[in-house]
């Protein structure tokens, strides 16, 4: 749904009705509850994702964990490509624990070698079912047609970044590692 009203918003700006488009992004806004924003980081699209998904997950009893090192600066990555990355997997990792008996997140976002490298660390409960192609994972999702590209859509953000991505699992802990080059330039 938030696609459709993006399109719509979107296409009302582009015809120059903005006070449409303030009506109904006005709209859209006040169905959500009214969530505290924590400040976790300096960049405000993260502080965004992350205080969403502690509210969710704290409404429906998941520990979410979160640790942002002081100074984390992902200020190299354009704000589309965060957004299309940091939410699916922190999406993907709040949907698994919702399933799973423990309901555990717990995410980790820091710098390496001097600033170098961006990485941003996601372990998650999951009930322990895990559905492969070959080395490709794909959602457990009953419409699962219309999911499990998530994944790989991170993987092709990331390689814009010359970063990767890499997932395990055991014991129904699943864990996902996001790491970026810190030298790219917007």
């Amino acid at each position: 749904n938030s696609n459709h009203y993006m399109r719509t918003v979107y296409g009302l700006l582009e015809q120059d009705n903005k006070d449409e488009a303030i009506n109904i992004m006005d709209s859209v806004l006040t169905e959500y509850e009214e969530g505290e924003l924590i400040e976790y980081s300096t960049n405000s699209i993260l502080n965004t994702i992350l205080s969403e998904y502690y509210d969710k997950s704290k409404t429906n009893h998941i520990e979410f964990n979160i640790f942002v090192e002081p100074g984390f600066n992902i200020e190299c990555v354009e704000s589309m490509d965060l957004v299309a990355m940091v939410s699916n997997l922190i999406s993907n990792a709040y949907e698994a624990a919702l399933k799973s008996d423990e309901k555990k997140i717990k995410v980790q976002m820091y710098m390496q070698n001097d600033g170098s490298f961006i990485i941003i660390k996601i372990e998650n409960s999951f009930s322990g079912e895990i559905v492969r192609q070959g080395d490709r994972l794909l959602t457990t999702k009953k419409d699962g047609n219309i999911h499990g590209v998530g994944i790989e859509s991170v993987e092709k953000v990331a390689e814009k970044y010359d970063g990767w991505v890499s997932t395990s699992w055991g014991n129904k802990s699943f864990r996902t590692m996001l790491v970026l080059n810190n030298s790219y330039v917007v």
